[in-house]
C-alpha cells in the first residue's frame, strides 16, 4: 500500500516505497523551480525516514532524507524538520537528521519557558544557557548547533501568554 498510518493525523504516504520517494522529490523540485519556494518545514518529518515494514522505524540515514538535504545545496533552499515521531521507539528525533537539515528545537522552547517562569528546578531537557548557545551537545554530531531552529511557541502548543503563566494547557 502507498498509504499507512504513522503520524496520528490520518493516512500518510509510505515513504519507504520508491514511487513515493520520487513523488516527494519531484513535488519539492516543482515548488522550488516553478513556484519559487525557497524553504520547507516538514511537520512530523521522521515519516520521511521510515524504513520498509516490518522495520518501519525512523532511520536518520534514509536515502530520502539525504536526497532532500542535498536539495539545499542544489537549489539554495532551506529544509526544516519538525522532529516529533509517533512511532515506538520513536519519540523525539531532534538532532538526528542528516547534515543540511534545520530542525525545530523543542528543547529550546522548554528551556526558555522554564527560565521565564523562574523554574530553576525543572529539567529533563537542556539548561537555558545550553539552549541559548545552540544546544551544542545535541547537534554537534549531525552538523552543528546552527541546525537548531529555536522557537518559543507554535500552532500546536501554548499561546505565548499561557507559556509563561501555566504549567499545563488551559484551553
Amino acid at each position: 500500500a502507498l498509504f499507512w498510518e504513522t503520524t496520528g493525523c490520518g493516512n500518510n504516504f509510505d515513504s519507504s516505497k520508491a514511487i513515493v520517494k520520487q513523488h516527494i522529490k519531484d513535488s519539492l523540485t516543482y515548488y522550488i523551480t516553478k513556484m519559487g519556494v525557497d524553504g520547507f518545514r516538514f511537520d512530523l518529518a521522521p515519516v520521511l525516514g521510515r524504513d520498509a515494514y516490518p522495520n518501519y522505524y525512523f532511520n536518520p540515514n534514509a536515502q530520502l532524507l539525504v536526497d532532500i538535504a542535498n536539495m539545499t545545496t542544489t537549489y539554495n533552499v532551506e529544509m526544516i524538520a519538525e522532529a516529533w515521531d509517533t512511532q515506538w521507539p520513536g519519540g523525539y528525533q531532534v538532532g538526528q537528521f542528516p547534515n543540511k537539515w534545520g530542525e525545530w528545537n523543542g528543547r529550546y522552547r522548554d528551556a526558555v519557558r522554564r527560565f521565564l517562569k523562574g523554574d530553576t528546578q525543572g529539567g529533563g531537557g537542556v539548561t537555558y544557557a545550553d539552549a541559548f548557545y545552540g544546544d551544542y551537545a545535541n547537534f554537534n554530531d549531525q552538523g552543528g548547533p546552527h541546525k537548531s531552529v529555536n522557537f518559543v511557541i507554535a500552532h500546536d502548543g501554548f499561546t505565548l501568554a499561557d507559556l509563561v503563566s501555566y504549567n499545563s494547557k488551559t484551553n
